[in-house]
């Protein structure tokens, strides 16, 4: 950048200056500030505007804003100029315009392949041929209908799905030993009576998330052949920051995916691919996304759905259960994937189907669904999803709760709502009345519960929603002038 800004500030109107201009305008595409990519662009073109890479640029910023139409568009119109041209040095680029004629987004995904020297794109045939396969057979089984063997590879094999590493598996592998058969000791002294200790005769039904018994053998083998864990919790990547792009390892799992076509029918091997493709240095870039990233989670899900609609109506699928994070991971990958791309509808239909297959939403899906039902005028539905979850830690739903009851009428609940939002997020009426206020620092990592960072974010996604509503923001004034913050 400052290379960019010398030349931008010393260079006359030239190719040099030209240049800087391109690379700008595709730095500040990277960077979602799509008004100061085309300004950029523009003056590209006011300095030099015989550089046939004006066309690739174009096209390439229009590709980032998921325009295909257009993109197609100014491909066959940079193409036919070139041509006129007559300058056989161009070949090679009318021949990569004539590509992105019939397909932008997998000419820019081989394009950025080969940037960083994968061009054998192995992957992205793969990841292409896995839309026409046909889908494996999985099954749905209630929990308590599974039969939990004291096993320690049994368990290993849990603690790897929880996002522990092999390595610290193998270390404690005498402590599970003993942890398992000091439990089957207590299981045996209680003597069967620890389902009428509970006080739960009849708990919610949980399900369970079963490959068929050949995927189940592949996914031992490629246990063995990946060098990654799976992640922890609901963090998107392991803990063991695995390098699983570098050149000896990427073959190793290549020729094991292409040698198997089967592998494509394992849920938790597509999760592996995922988180893999999550760690590419291209990942977040649209055509890498669209033409790798999403054929993978689209197919992880479309298992998922397939074995959901044998087992019909009731499914609930809870993320405490190890043996369904591969798909719920998914699903939520797929939700993150649609909303970058601005599929809005796609993304918020992915938020509520993996909230209604995991109740408990350790996600934070809820946050997103409501959002989006206060920002549509569905308040009855926005309020009936708060009251799922009364006292809730998150900012939005404490806020939204309140927001809807007041749309609906109910003012003397909403105050008491209010009040109780106030009292735990003092911070949030700020920033919400003020038309304009500086926005705090904001963590790389997450946000502080009640700092200013947390009621920011909450602005910048409902405040317009406040404004639309009449009298919200006067109602929400006088109700925090008399309360006290915790």
């Amino acid at each position: 950048m400052a290379l960019i800004e010398h030349v931008l500030a010393k260079a006359p109107r030239s190719p040099l200056r030209a240049s800087a201009w391109s690379r700008l305008a595709l730095i500040r595409s990277d960077n979602g500030d799509r008004p100061g990519a085309w300004e950029a662009f523009r003056a590209a073109q006011r300095d030099n505007s015989d550089d046939p890479m004006l066309g690739v640029l174009e096209v390439q910023l229009l590709v980032a804003e998921d325009r295909m139409i257009e993109a197609r568009e100014r491909a066959r119109f940079w193409r036919a100029r070139l041509e006129r041209i007559g300058d056989g040095d161009l070949a090679s680029l009318i021949g990569w315009l004539r590509q992105l004629e019939q397909n932008p987004h997998a000419t820019m995904a081989r394009s950025a392949l080969d940037s960083v020297g994968d061009r054998q794109h192995r992957l992205l045939q793969w990841a292409k041929s896995l839309r026409d396969r046909p889908l494996p057979a999985y099954v749905v089984v209630p929990d308590r209908e599974l039969v939990d063997e004291p096993d320690a590879d049994a368990i290993g094999e849990r603690l790897r799905g929880l996002g522990i590493s092999q390595a610290e598996v193998e270390k404690h592998r005498d402590e599970i030993e003993r942890q398992i058969r000091a439990l089957a000791t207590q299981a045996g002294e209680r003597d069967g009576t620890g389902a009428q200790e509970s006080g739960l005769d009849n708990p919610p039904a949980m399900h369970v998330l079963k490959p068929p018994s050949q995927v189940r053998a592949l996914e031992r083998r490629w246990a063995k052949v990946v060098p990654f864990s799976k992640p922890f919790s609901t963090q998107d990547v392991p803990m063991d920051e695995p390098a699983c792009w570098e050149p000896d390892i990427l073959e190793r799992w290549l020729d094991f995916l292409s040698a198997e076509a089967s592998a494509a029918d394992s849920i938790s091997i597509l999760d592996d691919v995922a988180t893999a493709l999550g760690l590419h240095p291209l990942a977040g870039q649209r055509s890498f996304d669209e033409e790798l990233l999403r054929p993978v989670l689209e197919r992880a899900v479309a298992i998922l759905e397939a074995a959901i609609e044998a087992a019909g109506s009731g499914v609930r699928l809870a993320w405490l259960i190890t043996e369904n994070r591969p798909a719920l991971r998914s699903l939520a990958r797929l939700y993150a994937e649609h909303a970058g791309a601005g599929r809005e509808a796609a993304a918020l239909s992915t938020a509520q189907r993996l909230l209604e297959l995991n109740p408990d939403d350790n996600h934070a899906m809820r946050a997103i669904v409501l959002r989006e039902l206060l920002v549509a005028g569905r308040d009855e539905e926005a309020l009936a999803l708060a009251r799922r979850f009364e006292d809730d830690i998150l900012v939005d739903v404490c806020y939204g709760t309140a927001l809807a009851l007041f749309r609906l009428g109910k003012l003397e609940e909403a105050t008491v709502a209010l009040r109780r939002c106030v009292i735990d997020r003092p911070n949030v009426p700020r920033y919400l009345i003020r038309e304009q206020i500086r926005r705090p620092k904001l963590h790389a990592t997450g946000i502080t519960m009640g700092g200013g960072d947390e009621a920011w974010i909450y602005r910048e996604a409902m405040r317009d929603a406040w404004v639309a509503t009449p009298g919200a923001l006067e109602w929400l004034t006088r109700v925090a002038k008399h309360v006290r913050p915790r």
